[in-house]
């Protein structure tokens, strides 16, 4: 049996949308009342904690992200936050076009899938 091993983000969906990331990462900042580049530079120097769940789903990460920038958002704030991120990193995890035929075409008996998230990038969402 043969392995192949794929990145998600970059190799199996678009790296051309990769474009948003940051953008998302400075809207998502501003509505939880952190100014647009601290926002940016924290979530990238907790991605070790991010993709370990020290702080546990994405709703109480993205608080203690911003708890971490000095800023207290409110109970009306994060929902609002946490739908923003979300509904932007669906675009982001979105597939490219035909690589879900082409890991379909991989023969099951011959070629094992594996699939590593996020690995490589500091600066995950």
């Amino acid at each position: 049996m043969r392995v192949m091993i794929f990145g998600y983000f970059g190799t199996l969906t678009d790296p051309g949308d990769e474009e948003y990331r940051e953008p998302l990462a400075h809207r998502t900042g501003e509505l939880l009342g952190v100014c647009r580049p601290r926002f940016w530079e924290a979530l990238a120097g907790r991605f070790g904690e991010r993709t370990i769940g020290v702080h546990g789903g994405t709703e109480s990460t993205l608080r203690a992200v911003a708890l971490s920038c000095g800023a207290n958002p409110s109970s009306a704030q994060l929902p609002v936050a946490l739908a923003h991120h979300r509904s932007g990193h669906a675009r982001l995890r979105k597939p490219r076009h035909h690589a879900l035929g082409v890991l379909a075409e991989l023969r099951p008996d011959t070629v094992q899938n594996s699939f590593v998230q996020d690995l490589p990038r500091p600066t995950g969402g």
